[in-house]
């Protein structure tokens, strides 16, 4: 789960089933987890995990924590977007 709040808005992102009532609710959407730690120095770690995405039009929502980063993607473009990611080189633990 993550809140995220800014002037303009707060972002909940969550099961479904813990959504608060009377929302606006996207998806379904599936999750993957680039587990880290990742140094904060490091850079083109999203780019590197997006652009493989964007090549096959397959929209993404980015959440990053100090760990890691997770990728939601539509449910429907997961095998997809799975596929773009082992071809770019990327290890998939598990699907």
């Amino acid at each position: 789960m993550s809140v995220t709040r800014t002037d303009q808005e707060i972002s909940i992102l969550c099961e479904v089933g813990a959504a608060p009532k009377d929302v606006e609710i996207d998806g379904p959407w599936r999750a993957l987890y680039a587990g880290g730690p990742i140094p904060f120095g490091l850079t083109g770690v999203v780019a590197g995990l997006v652009d493989p995405l964007a090549a096959i039009a397959c929209p993404v929502f980015v959440a990053s924590t100090f760990d890691g980063d997770v990728l939601l993607i539509p449910s429907d473009r997961h095998a997809d977007a799975v596929a773009a990611l082992l071809r770019a080189g990327h290890a998939i633990d598990r699907q």
